[in-house]
């Protein structure tokens, strides 16, 4: 039978998906250009990062209100954050100094961070 908040839970883990990649692809992005092009970034950039990371918080959530409990436990480890990713998104939540990021983690390190999480989810 039809279940429409199973419909709303499926629709936002996807958007959820969709929001977690398009940081990945930001952030590997900008910590593999040269120091010198990253004053070039647009802010917009930066904006649409913000905007991405306050979208994962709320899609979770929708998750979280919409699922079934046993929906929930099929996709309980997508949103256990290991503690690497979880003072990543920490920090970006606090500073957006990409420069500052760069000195700690690297292009590859954070591919690999963000895929590990992705492929949980």
């Amino acid at each position: 039978s039809f279940d429409p908040r199973a419909v709303k839970a499926y629709a936002a883990f996807a958007h959820l998906k969709e929001a977690t990649g398009i940081e990945r692809a930001f952030l590997c992005g900008a910590l593999a250009l040269p120091e010198e092009a990253l004053p070039h970034l647009p802010s917009r950039a930066f904006a649409d990062l913000v905007i991405g990371l306050q979208q994962q918080r709320a899609f979770e959530e929708r998750v979280r209100q919409a699922a079934s409990p046993k929906l929930l436990e099929l996709i309980r480890a997508g949103f256990e954050l290991k503690p690497e990713l979880q003072r990543l998104q920490e920090r970006l939540r606090c500073d957006f100094d990409i420069a500052a990021l760069r000195a700690t983690l690297s292009a590859d390190r954070c591919w690999q961070i963000m895929t590990d999480h992705l492929d949980k989810l």
